[in-house]
């Protein structure tokens, strides 16, 4: 095959992917480091701070809670992701939960029930796709570092921890509002991920004049604020027609579910005699 007959540009661009990964994870793991102007280089370059920001203008406000609990301080933030216009394209960072211990990244878009994405009662639901434009940011920080919720390697959460229970009570509380906007809002569409991306991306042509705003600069102890989503009654239509000329509608249209073709054709309809 074509491919293997050159392995060394092969293996190049390997690399090359590699490096850029790594360039991204060391980023954002030594972020608020780096920030502070601590120089941090791979392959002689100097990598610049992931910026650790969320969504923040006239319609969306993030939460925000901090407290000092037993020598620890902490600093728990949550609410829509920016970059909209980016969510269908996985950027590390951007979903679930990140959870910092002294300024140190321990856990990364963590979407698992480590963060309280069980779906039981008093907890997150499901980690879901119609959750992607969640982002949260959860800071740990203590003179002791022992009081942190680490192993003894510092290096993984140690979840059993009597603070890291309480700290997860804080964060799903925090959280709870986002997760019931975004379901909400993407609901109708939960069990098509295609449609889900669609409707991500047709939001973002629409909301161009967005604004995100770095941590530091938000203020404490706030709620997460969002449009009040007005609720359209839906009605369902069904029909058939040949399968052999849908299948030709199909082709034409670019889709690849009947149920796009009757959603698409029935959008043309409107537009075309200006219903509406």
């Amino acid at each position: 095959m074509a491919h293997f007959s050159r392995p060394k540009m092969a293996q190049k661009f390997t690399t090359v992917d590699i490096i850029n990964k790594l360039k991204k994870r060391v980023a954002i793991t030594y972020s608020r480091f780096i920030a502070k102007g601590i120089t941090i280089e791979v392959n002689d370059q100097s990598l610049e701070p992931f910026p650790l920001e969320v969504r923040y203008d006239e319609n969306f406000k993030p939460a925000r809670h901090t407290e000092e609990y037993k020598g620890v301080t902490i600093d728990i933030i949550c609410g829509i992701s920016p970059g909209m216009e980016k969510r269908t394209a996985y950027e590390v960072g951007r979903r679930g939960w990140n959870l910092f211990c002294n300024n140190r990244l321990i856990l990364v878009d963590d979407q698992s029930e480590t963060t309280g994405w069980t779906g039981k009662d008093g907890m997150l639901p499901k980690y879901h796709q119609i959750f992607n434009e969640f982002s949260g940011f959860v800071f740990l920080s203590s003179n002791d570092p022992a009081n942190l919720p680490l192993n003894t390697s510092k290096t993984a959460l140690l979840t059993s921890s009597h603070l890291y229970v309480y700290v997860l009570d804080k964060m799903v509380s925090a959280a709870k509002p986002v997760t019931k906007y975004l379901s909400q809002k993407y609901q109708p569409q939960k069990s098509e991920s295609d449609a889900i991306d669609k409707n991500i991306q047709t939001t973002a042509k629409k909301e161009k004049d967005t604004s995100n705003v770095p941590i530091e600069k938000l203020e404490r102890d706030t709620k997460f604020v969002a449009p009040k989503r007005r609720l359209i009654k839906q009605a369902t239509i069904t029909y058939k027609k040949p399968k052999s000329l849908v299948d030709k509608v199909k082709d034409h249209m670019g889709v690849s579910s009947n149920k796009e073709v009757g959603s698409d054709t029935f959008d043309f309809y409107v537009d075309f005699e200006d219903i509406g």
